[in-house]
């Protein structure tokens, strides 16, 4: 009975697999990863540039943006 339960389950889209979570969280992982390593290298003339106070919160505001963006498309892309 348990397992009738896990595959209507599965085929009802409530469970996945361990071995498409697993590929799925390095997946996201290297995403996260890679845009938190550029962060800083691709922000730091940006602020530095900046003159005031404001325009900073601009480009901060816009880099996180980009990096939700980003994340969201890798889950629309997987499926999820």
């Amino acid at each position: 009975a348990k397992t009738a339960q896990l595959e209507y389950e599965e085929r009802a889209g409530k469970l996945i697999q361990a071995t498409k979570a697993g590929e799925y969280a390095a997946h996201w992982s290297a995403i996260v990863g890679d845009a938190l390593s550029a962060y800083p290298d691709r922000v730091a003339p940006l602020v530095a540039a900046a003159k005031t106070e404001a325009e900073i919160h601009r480009i901060l505001a816009g880099e996180t943006n980009a990096l939700r963006r980003k994340m969201a498309k890798a889950i629309s892309d997987a499926g999820y």
